[in-house]
């Protein structure tokens, strides 16, 4: 721009033409201008009012011109009027006004008021002029608030913007984070109450901002000053709406609170630091300059104060055109044109101006052709400096469209190339990337085309944090730390090489964390030369480190659920689903190398019995030790995985050979050999193993399937042990599986029917007794052994139901042909099974059974084997005594083939044992000698602990015999009777003595 010339001042002539040219283009701006203007005496009525007012207003000037000025405003900011008009007469600074003025037709309109005082050459006030400008239709605030608007539930918690909840009484039902940033109190200090935030003496305008909600008219950006827990005031744009946020049909009023304390703050900066015009156009924010047809400036209110940075004696004589940005030049040119073609017609535009120190202002222009108006004799032109406003709009559209990535879900790459290319539009000059700090490592993150070159992006990646760097680079979250020479600093001397030679040479940094406090990283910002942020490119920085810190968060929370739906939550090991993905893998890669993959099976033995002693903590420590113990015994390339309440998988990817398999078994046997110290005593655990090899044609749940099999087999076979998959074993699985299934809808399809063995008496050959037997008559498989279908009703449960059908068939079939004057006492033994002992309601059923049936219970015998007895003491035990209790008696079945110790038997309430059928073959044959030295002591400990004894599987008169030489007063057998149905029983009941069949 030309620098004014001095000279031009020229004779008195010229001067006095210019003052009465500025004078009318002062009088014409005055009735033309966009903003209302008024002239208020010291009484405080209207003396002069613009065409502009007159059109906000829907008044005509008679109307107004002599009222007061507080007529103007709402009934309920009377008094707030007052105290301004007050203040306006009574200081020197320039007093401002926001409110609602009432047009005579039309709805109420929001305007902000700026006025000074004008005073007579004796100092008294003559005059107050204010500028009036309407703010009804003011941008609302954009991107980010509308998007916590629109989805308040989901992001109450993670929104930058305060976000309270209110209930009709107006007291806080939430208040979110953010809220707690801006004003200071955490949500349990003011849940419950009315907000302490109303600045004293505003407790009414509070009131009447809840009635307006609750009344349909909500705040709708609203400006509202607040008070901070601190004391200091809070500038914020505020928004109210009704919401049934709980579906209770209550409702709420919630409240969105946007800070623009810095906004407010900055611009009564401004306002504070202008030179005020001592006229009417002097009092108006916005400058006035008269320009002639090629845009020489020929009258400016900035001939009385600084605009753009320039002197005010910089501008009489200039062009316009050449402040204008050469990027705009062309593009107003048409602009221009329309001005000129169109006398009296406002045209309005944007359009970049140099300011003094090289920056660019981004400006409002309101132009109108007066050229032909011989008062004034140019082009009017408004100008508006609309830069902090535009780049404030833009910070929030960038900020709005990156809560909306991350509410999508976008990739976290994504969204923090976002965030990095937002700091660089608000920081000029900036090559910006984000930051994350993984261990002792830096991780630099910006798009391509964007942010740091490679050599600085490289030598960003290469350092290595040195011990307490990581503490160090925390700082303030979003407050930047400079370094204004990175090239000699030594904070940065890891990286001056690579910035030398990109030609950068200062930077800042800036801090985000999650709440956890373990992830974080930053954002970087490099210059060419020496930088200093300025405050819009601060507030970026803090805008940018909360959006990072809410992908980071919202990025772990989601890794955390898809590592949580792929792993157990107890042991932290890799579930069923995601073994088959490994296994599939493992597959694939074995069949490209010829190799194999191979499972080892793991259940742990009886584990049951810890839950029920120890309890379920007791039990998730035994878990948790044992697959630490799995991981230290397995291969770094095999995989662990936890795939039932108790059952493991170890998956051996290329074990080369079975041995490999088995040695990984064997050091966990090994392992499970120490003892765990449980509630000070010692817990022993075992673990049936079963493992399957790969072959070319096998699937992840064939071979898994296999695995299991073999498990099976092992525990089958007596646990503690391992068994390698063979394909009898899947054929066998097979087959036990279709028959659970048939099983289930036996008792419903009448398949299943109860024989009775008897019980006689070995000296006399009479019947005391019987043994109610199970059988079932598949419609295809024909008889099936109780030894084939009972352990496979035991595995699914359905030998509970089953065992009760037993017991009530057999007392209704028995009692009915047992005479009731019967001399000696006829007992019936039914068989309970180890998973009946676990059925809460087994006694309720027994005592019903017993009633319905009128069997007495003291000739009831419920018969256990003693492996059922041993594997849960205590809860047998508990049941037993509960049993015992009712009258019936309680027998040892297979006595002998279990561990029980004589400590076990005494401390069970048993009545009699029954002497295993493989201890009796062989009596009284050559072979009979250690099998008769077995019985000999088992009925020396019957003896001794004052219990019946009966003898099983008694075939040979020979063996008959031997029992009675040993002492043996009870026996059955084939030799006294095959297991007959109910009817057939009453005979031998009630034929007295029952001969040996020959």
């Amino acid at each position: 721009m030309p620098a004014p010339d001095p000279a031009a001042a020229g004779s008195a002539g010229p001067v006095a033409q210019d003052r009465e040219r500025v004078r009318r283009a002062q009088e014409w701006v005055f009735e033309r201008a966009p903003v209302g203007l008024a002239v208020i005496d010291a009484e405080g009525c209207l003396v002069a009012i613009n065409d502009s007012l007159l059109a906000m207003l829907g008044s005509r000037r008679p109307e107004v011109v002599g009222r007061p000025v507080v007529d103007l405003l709402a009934p309920d900011q009377r008094a707030t009027g007052e105290d301004w008009l007050a203040g306006a007469l009574a200081s020197s600074e320039t007093s401002h006004l926001q409110g609602w003025i009432r047009p005579v037709d039309g709805e109420p309109r929001w305007v902000a008021v700026d006025s000074d005082r004008l005073l007579d050459d004796d100092g008294e006030v003559v005059a107050v002029v204010g500028a009036v400008t309407d703010l009804t239709e003011q941008r609302r605030l954009q991107g980010a608030l509308a998007s916590a608007r629109d989805d308040l539930s989901s992001l109450f918690l993670l929104a930058p913007v305060a976000v309270v909840r209110l209930d009709a009484g107006g007291r806080v039902v939430a208040w979110n984070p953010a809220a707690e940033r801006l004003l200071g109190w955490s949500e349990p200090e003011v849940r419950g109450m009315v907000p302490p935030v109303v600045p004293e003496g505003q407790s009414d305008l509070h009131r009447t901002y809840q009635e307006r909600a609750l009344a349909g008219d909500p705040l709708d950006g609203t400006p509202v000053t607040c008070r901070a827990r601190d004391g200091s005031l809070v500038e914020v744009l505020a928004w109210t709406y009704l919401a049934d946020v709980d579906g209770s049909g209550e409702p709420e009023v919630v409240v969105l609170l946007a800070d623009v304390t810095d906004q407010v703050e900055a611009s009564r900066a401004l306002r504070a630091s202008e030179h005020r015009w001592r006229t009417l156009v002097e009092n108006v924010s916005d400058t006035v300059t008269v320009v002639d047809a090629v845009g020489t400036v020929l009258a400016t209110t900035g001939q009385t104060k600084t605009i753009l940075g320039y002197p005010t004696e910089a501008w009489t004589g200039s062009s316009l055109l050449d402040l204008v940005h050469p990027d705009d030049l062309e593009r107003i040119q048409p602009v221009i044109a329309r001005v000129l073609a169109s006398p009296g017609e406002e045209v309005r535009d944007e359009v970049r101006l140099r300011h003094r120190d090289g920056s660019w202002a981004e400006v409002a222009v309101t132009a109108v052709n007066l050229l032909d108006d011989p008062e004034v004799g140019g082009v009017v032109l408004t100008t508006r400096n609309t830069t902090e406003a535009n780049r404030t709009e833009r910070l929030v559209a960038s900020q709005a469209r990156i809560l909306e990535l991350i509410a999508r879900d976008a990739s976290v790459d994504d969204v923090l190339d976002e965030v990095a290319a937002m700091v660089e539009d608000h920081d000029d000059g900036a090559r910006a990337a984000v930051v994350l700090v993984d261990d002792d490592r830096l991780r630099p993150r910006a798009a391509p085309d964007r942010g740091p070159g490679p050599e600085v992006r490289a030598a960003l990646s290469r350092m290595v944090l040195p011990r307490g760097a990581r503490e160090a680079l925390r700082g303030e979250p979003g407050e930047p730390v400079l370094v204004r020479d990175a090239l000699t600093d030594p904070r940065t001397a890891a990286l001056a090489p690579a910035l030398a030679a990109e030609g950068l040479g200062s930077l800042w940094w800036a801090s985000a964390r999650v709440p956890d406090g373990q992830a974080y990283g930053g954002i970087l910002a490099l210059h060419p030369g020496d930088h200093v942020p300025d405050a819009h490119a601060v507030r970026a920085s803090e805008v940018a480190c909360t959006l990072l810190s809410i992908a980071l968060e919202r990025h772990a929370t989601l890794a955390a659920l898809a590592h949580r739906e792929l792993h157990d939550d107890l042991t932290g090991l890799p579930n069923r689903t995601l073994l088959i993905d490994r296994i599939e893998t493992g597959l694939e890669r074995a069949r490209r190398a010829d190799g194999e993959v191979a499972l080892l099976y793991v259940d742990l033995d009886r584990f049951k019995r810890i839950n029920d002693s120890g309890g379920l903590t007791e039990g998730d420590t035994v878990l948790t030790t044992v697959a630490r113990q799995l991981q230290e015994v397995t291969r770094p390339g095999d995989t662990v995985a936890r795939v039932g309440a108790d059952e493991f998988v170890v998956l051996c990817d290329q074990p080369g050979s079975l041995s490999t398999v088995l040695a990984v078994a064997d050091r966990l046997t090994e392992a499970l050999r120490e003892p765990f110290s449980l509630r000070g005593h010692d817990v022993f655990v075992t673990a049936s193993t079963g493992v399957a090899l790969s072959h070319p044609d096998v699937d992840a749940v064939t071979l898994l399937g296999q695995a299991d099999a073999a498990m099976d087999r092992a525990k089958q076979r007596g646990r503690d042990r391992l068994e390698v998959y063979d394909p009898a074993m899947q054929a066998t699985a097979h087959d036990r599986l279709t028959l659970g299934s048939d099983l289930r809808r036996a008792l419903a399809r009448g398949e299943m029917r109860v024989v009775y063995q008897p019980i006689v008496d070995l000296d006399t050959g009479t019947a005391v007794g019987a043994e109610a037997l199970l059988r079932w008559r598949h419609p295809e498989r024909g008889d099936v052994p109780p030894d084939v279908f009972v352990p496979v009703a035991e595995e699914s449960g359905a030998i509970v139901e089953i065992g009760a059908w037993v017991l009530e068939t057999a007392l209704a079939e028995v009692a009915p042909h047992v005479p009731t004057d019967r001399a000696a006492p006829f007992t019936l033994a039914v068989n309970l099974s180890p998973r009946q002992l676990e059925d809460p309601t087994l006694v309720t059923r027994l005592q019903g059974a017993l009633r319905r049936h009128g069997w007495p219970a003291e000739q009831l015998c419920l018969e256990l084997t003693e492996t059922a007895l041993t594997d849960d003491l205590d809860l047998a035990l508990g049941v037993l005594v509960r049993l015992r209790a009712t009258g019936a008696r309680i027998a040892v079945d297979d006595f002998g083939t279990g561990y029980s110790s004589l400590t076990h038997l005494q401390a069970l309430p048993i009545d009699s044992i029954k002497i295993d059928r493989s201890f009796v073959q062989g009596l009284g044959d050559h072979r009979g000698s250690e099998r008769s030295t077995i019985a000999r002591c088992v009925l020396g400990i019957a003896g001794a602990m004052d219990l019946e004894a009966v003898a099983e599987g008694v075939e040979t008169q020979a063996q008959l015999e031997a029992l009675r030489r040993l002492g043996c007063r009870r026996g059955q057998g084939y030799l006294f009777s095959v297991p007959v149905p109910a009817d057939v029983l009453e005979a031998t009941v009630l034929g007295g003595p029952r001969p040996p069949r020959g």
